[in-house]
């Protein structure tokens, strides 16, 4: 391959790579990361399991259903504000770079 080639490749946009994450993946929120819609609350070390992907807006955005775990440890606020707006407590939608992969056989 010529380096031409190579540079073209490498100048691909965002939008054509390969998304990190499948639906099914169990993912932990990285540290530093607060709710999109209450940026006061940090969701670090929450852990959850990707029930849907949405690829259309760059960067990718998943939907994470959050496991037990992380459901119980879950500040009271967080569900009253949730309910108030009318959101989901139970999961939510995070980008990409929000994200880490959760190894196997780790126990949130």
């Amino acid at each position: 391959m010529s380096n031409t080639s190579a540079t073209l490749l490498s100048d691909a946009p965002a939008a054509s790579r390969r998304a990190l994450f499948c639906v099914g993946d169990t993912v932990r929120v990285r540290t530093g990361i607060s709710d999109p819609d209450f940026p006061g609350n940090p969701l670090d070390g929450w852990v959850g399991r990707i029930v849907e992907r949405d690829d259309t807006p760059v960067p990718v955005q998943y939907l994470v259903q959050w496991d037990e775990k992380t459901l119980v440890r879950m500040w009271p606020d967080c569900r009253e504000s949730c309910e108030l707006e009318g959101f989901a407590f139970d999961r939510m939608w995070l980008l990409e770079d929000d994200l880490a992969p959760l190894p196997q056989g780790h126990d949130s």
